[in-house]
């Protein structure tokens, strides 16, 4: 039936298109009793399960606009900009995509990338995705945390992107139902791909990595072994490894070493690994880049939760995360609030109280001001108002970040080391059976967690005797940083490449100078700003003599203020006229040049960007 024009005041409904209506019958707002109707009497009949679960687990073909809007995306923000190694990975998955049909008439292929955190993995993953689908090919997303899935479809479009982002046992079920092929998938923190299956689905005859590869003509699994947090986690480089061999498949393996997350320190990274016991490094007493990261300790975590919302103020992106060490209430409040179930006692009186981030669904209508699941968690300003669970920041990164130890991971001062009890351990996946991996996963997750940070990561932990040890690892560094030899210093740079005694007296203007570098490293210094480490030292060395003498180009002060306040940076210099750095990529006219701390060495690198 439809209405004619008085009824509505709509011209659609007007008695002339009544034809086209009763065939195609239109519904509009406030017509919700006929819609439900309608579809009541034409769908009420059937297999409306199988074809409910068949929508679910059905893998998406994206729209050519859709590829062009996500494209657009990844080509305009800086963020998505690859560098290094990075480059290295996403060109050898291009080759094939663009060279081979990906229809098993010339083999299986998996490119297997290990990363630790903040080496840029999803990075790369997300410029992969967009551009083999810009060149005709199928693709999809997979990664097993909702959380993480739902936050890099927000970093492209929160609306529109979901479509081509899904748990992988879901891929895998449509890929069995149909028994299809897929050309691509992009499988993101694949360490995380789990024996256990998602609620309500029956569990695998074989490995998921191995049921993802047989169905795949090319994989691309990113991984990282230190962050397996439970002993069902079975995606590691190995397990990958193994099975790609066994199926036959040409395997190509890659390493992201470069560090973007943390202030770029990887000396950090080193150092979170000494203290937290996973291994011993070279970095046992703190990392070259100190100023880089703020680095805290507090003693309540209420001046955390203050901080982080001063941070948020000023427009930087904050969370405050735990370790499982609290039950996870699955019903609100009578008022429809979360429950405050991460507690914190002193003396026998609650100090501290916050909810978890809240679950995808409750029974009840939830208050105002809570994000809508995990996902929203993260990128809802109110997110601030909850703590962060293990599985829902994983694989995420904020501007800053502080962290809850719970009383299931402490440090034993009469041990000297650390210890961890599944006991009190919540996470209701760990069961008592994993008391002998515990410890690794406590600290893998702890590990997690402490690296979420961009700009900053304060850490609280319950155990006064945990807060100690940690503040007394901290004091070491911040002693040995204030007793360094060096203080940074601007001079000329004649001076900076040649030493003190050089002479600065002027050669005049000797016109430009081009130095061809093929050994070099980029890496980011800040937003906008980039270091080209240059491991060409003394062919470097002998060619700028001739420009050192030009004159100097003016220095933003606020990179000369970035130069000072960077403890790696040992000594700088502005670029001079005249010189220009071909790196065969580009060429660079340098803003600056300095010598830093990398890796344990001292190089020379040249500055551009901005």
């Amino acid at each position: 039936m439809a209405w004619g024009r008085g009824e509505e005041g709509n011209l659609l409904l007007d008695m002339k298109f009544q034809p086209y209506l009763q065939e195609s019958p239109l519904f509009t707002e406030g017509d919700t009793g006929r819609i439900w109707q309608y579809i009541r009497n034409h769908v009420d009949k059937g297999e409306g399960m199988e074809i409910l679960d068949h929508i679910q687990t059905s893998i998406p073909r994206p729209s050519r606009k859709l590829i062009r809007h996500i494209n657009s995306i990844l080509d305009a923000k800086a963020e998505f900009i690859l560098m290094e190694q990075q480059l290295v990975v996403y060109d050898r998955v291009m080759q094939l995509v663009r060279e081979k049909a990906l229809d098993g008439s010339d083999g299986r292929y998996v490119v297997l990338v290990k990363g630790g955190p903040g080496t840029g993995k999803s990075v790369v993953g997300l410029n992969l995705l967009g551009k083999i689908l810009q060149e005709g090919k199928e693709c999809i997303y997979l990664a097993p945390n909702a959380a993480f899935r739902n936050g890099m479809a927000a970093r492209l479009d929160p609306e529109r992107a979901r479509r081509v982002f899904k748990h992988p046992y879901f891929y895998n079920k449509e890929l069995t139902l149909s028994g299809e092929s897929f050309q691509t998938a992009i499988v993101d923190e694949a360490h995380r791909i789990s024996l256990s299956p998602p609620p309500m689905q029956r569990k695998l005859g074989k490995s998921l990595v191995e049921e993802i590869i047989d169905k795949t003509w090319l994989s691309v699994f990113f991984t990282d072994d230190n962050q397996m947090i439970r002993p069902s986690d079975i995606g590691s480089y190995d397990h990958v490894k193994e099975r790609a061999k066994a199926l036959g498949c040409t395997v190509y393996e890659y390493e992201l070493e470069a560090q973007f997350r943390c202030a770029g320190s990887q000396g950090y990274l080193n150092w979170i690994d000494d203290v937290l016991g996973i291994r011993e490094t070279a970095n046992a007493s703190g990392w070259e880049n100190m100023d880089g990261l703020e680095f805290r300790i507090l003693e309540d975590p209420n001046e955390m939760l203050r901080i982080l919302q001063e941070r948020q103020e000023e427009g930087y992106d904050a969370r405050m995360v735990a370790g499982y060490a609290w039950p996870w209430s699955k019903e609100l409040e009578m008022d429809g609030n979360l429950v405050k179930d991460v507690e914190i006692f002193e003396d026998g009186k609650r100090v501290f109280g916050m909810p978890w981030n809240p679950q995808d669904s409750y029974k009840t209508r939830r208050g105002k001001g809570i994000p809508a699941n995990g996902g929203d968690w993260a990128v809802n300003p109110d997110g601030i108002n909850q703590v962060g669970c293990i599985h829902t920041c994983q694989g995420l990164e904020f501007d800053y970040v502080g962290v809850i130890i719970g009383e299931e991971f402490t440090y034993d001062p009469e041990r000297g080391g650390w210890t961890a009890d599944v006991k009190k351990c919540h996470d209701r996946k760990i069961g008592a059976n994993s008391r002998d991996k515990f410890l690794r996963l406590a600290q893998n997750t702890y590990k997690t967690l402490m690296t979420r940070g961009m700009k900053g990561v304060y850490v609280y932990s319950v155990d006064p005797a945990t807060r100690e040890h940690l503040k007394q690892r901290l004091k070491v560094v911040q002693e040995l940083e204030e007793n360094r030899f060096y203080r940074r210093k601007k001079t000329t740079l004649r001076k900076l490449l040649l030493g003190d005694f050089a002479s600065d007296a002027a050669g005049g203007y000797v016109g430009e100078k081009t130095i061809r570098i093929q050994d070099f490293q980029v890496k980011p210094m800040d937003g906008s700003h980039y270091f080209c480490d240059i491991h060409q030292e003394q062919q470097f060395l002998q060619e700028v003599r001739e420009v050192a003498g030009n004159r100097e180009l003016e220095l933003d002060r606020e990179l000369e203020a970035r130069f000072n306040g960077t403890p790696q940076i040992r000594g700088y210099a502005p670029g001079v006229e005249g010189l220009v750095v071909d790196i065969g990529i580009m060429k660079i006219r340098p803003k600056a040049v300095v010598k830093r701390m990398s890796g344990g060495k001292e190089r020379i690198a040249v500055v551009f960007g901005g």
